[in-house]
């Protein structure tokens, strides 16, 4: 998934779209790695992702689904608030 995948997207589309916004054009000439992950929700299995913080300078949250219901992203301020 990293290789064919994750790092084209990076590289090709993540990097130039935050090039071209004001809050992120510094920060993205140093985005250089990535941590992705895929979260499947489903009964009796995940189910359920709790709160967490994440360190990262961009997040980009995905549905690859057709149909569905819920999913809700909330962000819930800086950690410094």
């Amino acid at each position: 998934l990293t290789p064919g995948v994750i790092n084209p997207l990076m590289h090709k589309w993540l990097k130039p779209l935050c090039a071209r916004l004001p809050d992120l054009s510094a920060p993205a000439t140093s985005l250089d790695h990535h941590k992705a992950f895929v979260v499947r929700y489903r009964l009796g299995g995940d189910e359920n992702l709790s709160t967490h913080f994440d360190n990262a300078e961009v997040t980009l949250n995905a549905n690859i689904g057709l149909n569905f219901e819920g999913g809700e992203l909330s962000f819930l301020g800086l950690r410094s608030d």
